[in-house]
């Protein structure tokens, strides 16, 4: 690509602009583009890339598209007319070219700033609104075969300016510097006449971008204060294309009071290709939880913000059947059921797109962003088709872009910003040069994307098209790099980091080690003595651009905080009443009344993350087969069976709450945790034939009155014995030996809450605990890794199952009257923080997981010094 602009001459004002192809489009009057995409033609089976191209379409899709780019500028009418492959020899270079050309025939058009090239070589002199007379430049050798064509057709239609115009011109245009080291570099890096350093080139070695930065913008305010230079415009920073250090330079001049201009303005976020991506991707069953959540969101959809918030919360706390979605009406209730329920034909896809697309809704202000998303969405339909669905071509269609780049933002007075793959747009007196480090100044060139440099010899002989190469990006970066620091005309000073964001040692650029030897001097004796920097510089650390230490409020030294409200009555239902608290909201208040005020707040943590088989999950498929294959009041199921209805109801589970677990990569997880759902269900029928018990309803909810507070749970099986006992049984996807010793030591709570709710029930108890026997409850948990019944509560009994075992009614004796002093604390409205030995003590002493303390960074980091939630015992705190 050209690195001299082509400049015309207005004929009203006689002032002088480059001219671009949206230029030339207005003055030609050049049709609109159809658009341009060279990833959708890539799907022949017969082209040379097509194993790649079933591997990584993304990546191939960008090689290919910068190749066939590359070729297109290389032919003097943008035209695949220009090409006659006749003339190239069978071989590798032929096959790729060719396979190129099909591409480009197939999509018919050219890029949108080619599209303008193209029709200028086409059009008749009398097209053009206004005369283009251009200044008469020497050739230049780094423009393409095209852009040589556009220039001598613009030369033909309107003719050059005249020589007072272009001398007009070059008296405008900035000076390098006369004389000394600084015009000694301009004048070339490979020149042999001796030359000698001097003030006006300077070089630092710097940590990092960071403090490179914060020094860019310290020298800059230093030269404008000792009058140096008189305008910040006088100062130019040169910078490579790297967000995190753009990010840098732009806070570190904000602090020192500078304007940096040629910065890139606010970016807008591609709401249009966002949404169709993550709709594609929904619709690809199985969804994933993340995709629906991200989607739900969106500015546009139907539900509004506040329940598309409430949606993904649910989504990512692994609620897949969202409370929220499931009270949508209208047509957000349509939306919703049109996609979750999957596309399996093109013509599904296409009928669910197209029924999105008239769904969406435009806040104020957003309808261009709405008839943007609509138009994509009916374009992806368009192009499904009525065959098999191509899901890769569609989504290069969407292109979720993420953020669209905002205008270049250039102002008159401010320190001009250049992009190092850019020529100045304006000169200046001093140029700061940062990111002067191995693969900038010029950018690292690499080989073509699809031809040895061989094959574009070869190219280049046989049909005359010039193809980049890494030699001819090579050339065209030096040169590049020669007309930037040409901008200067007092001083450079040139800024290396010597580590990279991650820690990782860079090297100098090739561009130093020319310039020390275009002064006789060796690459390490350029760089200057810390100690002369042009401005008081204190020692910096990393310590020292670390992010300033979180610190906390001052809590009271006995963990107690009054919050003066009852906060047992924080969450309310629609009449006001105090809704009740369940088992495991109850174990958190127990083990941390910080954790459970968040949650009752919905404060807690809700990490965005993708799905995973965690343990939840495991027992939640668990939980819903052993409940569908021992149905309530029904005969129990043949052992023959087993293995079938297993099998039928894990699929039917993995659908409903775990629709990930569906996809192939998951198969051998899924397997195994089916093998282990059916060695489950076979012990379970053991043990209820064992016992002789009668299920009388699996999730049943249970409400009562304990502890002063109404209570509410859902159990996962009750059970009638035959002499009339009830049990209530909870499944637990684990062992028995950290549940049995945590009974054995009386600080369990979830059970033992279910009887004090079935022995004192209130309204909203499901019918199926009317009527059984209250005051004999017994209590267990089924530990379902190793088929074992812990059991407490139950009169003697005589013979039974082996796999169960009976413990004492003491189970609770620990955590109930902690229970019963954090609800007097809680309704009185004071909070008591967790002391730093409480997790330990939990863990060792009372035998359980504190889980509580993952609810938020804010409990561990707001613990009391010295106290425990035990009677006691540090030494095993600590050890813990």
């Amino acid at each position: 690509m050209r690195l001299q602009p082509l400049i015309y001459v207005d004929p009203q004002s006689g002032a002088c602009f480059p001219v671009t192809p949206s230029l030339l489009a207005e003055v030609y009057l050049v049709p609109k583009s159809a658009g341009w995409d060279a990833s959708t033609a890539l799907d022949d089976p017969a082209h040379p890339w097509a194993q790649s191209f079933g591997v990584d379409p993304e990546g191939v899709a960008r090689a290919v598209e910068r190749a066939l780019v590359d070729v297109i500028h290389a032919c003097p009418h943008a035209g695949p007319q220009d090409i006659d492959l006749a003339a190239l020899p069978e071989g590798r270079a032929r096959l790729h070219l060719s396979a190129l050309l099909s591409v480009w025939q197939r999509r018919g058009t050219v890029p949108d700033d080619l599209c303008a090239l193209r029709h200028v070589l086409s059009a008749p002199a009398d097209q053009a609104l206004v005369p283009l007379r251009l200044l008469p430049f020497d050739p230049d050798p780094h423009a393409t075969a095209t852009e040589d064509a556009v220039e001598a057709r613009l030369l033909a239609h309107h003719g050059p300016a005249s020589d007072e115009a272009f001398a007009a011109w070059q008296a405008r245009q900035p000076r390098g510097a006369e004389d000394g080291a600084l015009s000694a570099l301009q004048r070339g890096l490979a020149v042999a006449e001796p030359a000698s350093l001097d003030p006006s080139l300077a070089f630092y070695d710097l940590r990092d971008s960071l403090h490179e930065a914060r020094f860019a913008a310290a020298l800059a305010r230093r030269m404008l204060d000792e009058g140096r230079v008189a305008r910040q415009s006088d100062i130019a920073v040169l910078a490579i294309a790297d967000p995190v250090a753009r990010a840098h330079l732009a806070e570190a001049f904000d602090a020192q009071g500078l304007r940096l201009t040629g910065q890139e303005g606010p970016a807008r976020r591609d709401v249009a290709g966002e949404l169709a991506s993550l709709a594609l991707r929904v619709l690809q069953s199985p969804a994933p939880a993340m995709a629906l959540a991200s989607l739900a969101m969106l500015p546009l959809m139907p539900w509004g913000a506040a329940n598309g918030a409430a949606i993904a919360r649910d989504l990512m706390r692994g609620r897949y059947r969202s409370r929220i979605a499931a009270r949508l009406t209208g047509a957000g209730a349509e939306l919703w059921e049109t996609l979750t329920g999957g596309a399996s034909t093109a013509a599904q896809l296409g009928f669910k797109l197209n029924h999105l697309a008239e769904r969406l809704i435009a806040p104020a202000g957003a309808e261009g962003m709405r008839d943007e998303a609509r138009a994509l969405l009916r374009r992806i339909a368009a192009e499904a088709g009525s065959g098999n669905i191509d899901w890769p071509y569609l989504q290069r269609i969407a292109r979720a872009g993420g953020r669209i780049a905002g205008e270049t933002l250039r102002h008159l007075d401010g320190v001009s910003l250049v992009d190092e793959g850019e020529l100045p747009w304006r000169g200046c007196r001093h140029l700061i040069v940062t990111g002067f480090s191995a693969g900038h100044y010029p950018r690292a060139a690499g080989p073509s994307s699809l031809f040895m440099d061989s094959e574009l010899r070869a190219i280049r002989r046989y049909l005359g098209l010039s193809l980049p190469g890494a030699a001819l990006a090579m050339a065209r970066g030096m040169a590049l790099f020669q007309r930037q620091i040409g901008a200067a005309s007092e001083g450079i000073t040139f800024l290396t980091p010597r580590l990279d964001g991650m820690g990782k040692a860079l090297a100098a650029p090739m561009t130093r080690a020319l310039i020390a030897r275009r002064f006789g001097r060796k690459e390490a004796e350029l760089a200057q003595d810390p100690s002369r920097l042009p401005f008081p510089q204190a020692p910096v650390t990393l310590s020292a651009i670390a992010p300033a230490a979180k610190t906390r409020p001052d809590l009271p030294e006995d963990g107690m905080i009054e919050l003066s409200r009852d906060l047992l009555g924080l969450r309310k239902a629609e009449d006001g009443v105090p809704l009740p608290q369940s088992p495991s909201r109850l174990e958190t208040l127990m083990v941390s009344p910080l954790a459970w005020l968040l949650g009752e707040m919905g404060a807690e943590d809700c990490p965005w993350q993708p799905e995973t088989l965690d343990i939840l999950l495991k027992g939640t498929l668990a939980h819903h087969v052993l409940e569908m294959v021992f149905p309530a009041k029904a005969p129990l199921p043949d052992a023959d069976a087993l293995e079938a209805l297993v099998g039928q109801h894990f699929a039917e589970g993995v659908r409903q709450t775990a629709p990930f677990l569906a996809a192939p990569e998951w198969k051998m997880e899924r397997d195994t945790l089916c093998r282990d759902c059916l060695r489950a269900a076979r012990v379970w029928l053991s043990i209820l034939t064992e016992e002789g018990a009668e299920i009388v309803a699996n999730e049943v909810t249970l409400a009562g009155e304990a502890h002063g507070i109404h209570i509410s749970g859902r159990a996962d099986s009750l059970l009638r014995l035959p002499d009339g006992q009830t049990v209530i049984v909870d499944h637990k996807k684990s062992s028995a030996r950290s549940r049995r010793d945590r009974m054995k030591a009386g600080w369990d709570l979830q059970v033992a809450l279910y009887r004090d709710m079935l022995r004192r029930p209130t309204a909203g108890a499901s019918p199926e605990t009317m009527g059984l026997d209250r005051d004999h409850v017994a209590i267990a948990y089924h530990t379902l890794n190793d088929g074992t019944v812990l059991r407490s509560g139950a009169r003697g009994r005589n013979g039974g199952s082996s796999r169960v075992e009976d413990l004492s009614q003491a189970i609770a004796a620990q955590s109930l009257p902690l229970l019963q002093q954090r609800i007097a604390e809680a309704g009185a409205g004071r909070l008591r923080l967790n002391g730093d030995k409480d997790e330990g003590f939990l863990t060792k002493k009372a035998h359980l997981t504190p889980y509580a303390f993952d609810a938020s960074p804010l409990v561990r980091a707001w613990t009391i010094a010295g106290q425990t939630i035990g009677p006691g015992d540090d030494d095993e705190g600590e050890a813990a």
